[in-house]
């Protein structure tokens, strides 16, 4: 597979494009900073980010690359975040990737590119502190997804072997190569995400409280005295979970957590004490307990 036939220089032409779904809207206005193109984790300057008239409904910029199909992986990445004129704001994200010959047995192009997307439209479940760090023998992974699951990483390369959440492959040196660099190239991807503070928060807990809140409900699955049914309580505008729920007081009732979403009063609660939050950490709240409530829900 390696032969000059096969593994040769490619001219390739990329267009980058950003255009108005409705031509009718607004002004689009550019963010400069976060608007970016990238061609193997490097930015492609020349891209025009002044603001798209009302008149203009696209603008695409013109790349010009050679490109080795077997040596190595091309990742390509359009970043575009900006705002419509009295609309809101708008974000699009798009991935192309030329893989080179050489397979990882773990995860695929496709695979990566999806755990990307699902980071980049929400990454309250990245676990910043253990992914994309390379060590000294070229292991790294990423980890991100169900945070209640967090025994493994989704995604993992070592020296001899890859990793897919429980699934374990023993790898040669290329195929080693090639799973560092699907990760490499991953991990650039959410680059700004990593570098950057968290911008959703709760005041009253965060994942790692739940995590904990649920692991200590689920060993007491087999008990008699626990209430599954009022472990969590649900409707459109509130959602409530008890640390555990008891039938009495062999077993202590230790926390509880709440948010309460609604437009003339947002909260979200710890034992007793009630913090008032705004709508967009009343939703952030919200999802985190929909979530864990979800997770005991399936888990009982």
């Amino acid at each position: 597979m390696n032969d000059s036939f096969t593994c040769r220089k490619v001219p390739v032409v990329f267009e980058f494009k950003v255009c108005k779904v409705n031509p009718s809207i607004g002004k689009l206005i550019l963010n400069r900073k976060k608007t970016k193109i990238k061609i193997r984790g490097k930015v492609v300057s020349g891209f025009n980010k002044s603001p798209l008239e009302k008149s203009v409904i696209c603008r695409s910029k013109i790349k010009y690359k050679t490109i080795n199909t077997c040596k190595k992986r091309t990742g390509v990445r359009f970043r575009v975040k900006g705002k419509i004129s009295g609309k809101g704001s708008c974000t699009s994200y798009s991935f192309l990737n030329i893989t080179p010959i050489l397979s990882c047995p773990c995860f695929s192009t496709r695979a990566m590119d999806y755990a990307v997307e699902g980071i980049l439209n929400d990454s309250k479940y990245l676990n910043k502190e253990y992914s994309c760090k390379k060590s000294d023998d070229n292991s790294m992974s990423l980890l991100y997804g169900n945070p209640y699951h967090w025994l493994r990483p989704d995604y993992s390369v070592g020296t001899d072997s890859c990793r897919n959440s429980d699934m374990v492959f023993r790898t040669n040196s290329g195929q080693a190569t090639e799973c560092l660099r699907l990760l490499e190239d991953g991990c650039e991807s959410i680059r700004d995400v990593l570098e950057s503070p968290n911008d959703k928060t709760c005041p009253c807990f965060d994942v790692p409280d739940l995590v904990e809140a649920v692991n200590s409900i689920k060993v007491l699955k087999f008990s008699s005295e626990l209430d599954t049914a009022g472990i969590c309580s649900k409707s459109d505008n509130n959602i409530t979970m008890n640390l555990p729920a008891i039938k009495s007081q062999k077993i202590k009732q230790t926390k509880s957590y709440a948010a309460h979403i609604e437009e003339s009063s947002e909260t979200c609660t710890t034992g007793i004490k009630v913090t008032e939050i705004d709508s967009d950490e009343a939703s952030y709240c919200f999802s985190l307990m929909t979530d864990a409530c979800n997770e005991l829900e399936y888990y009982f």
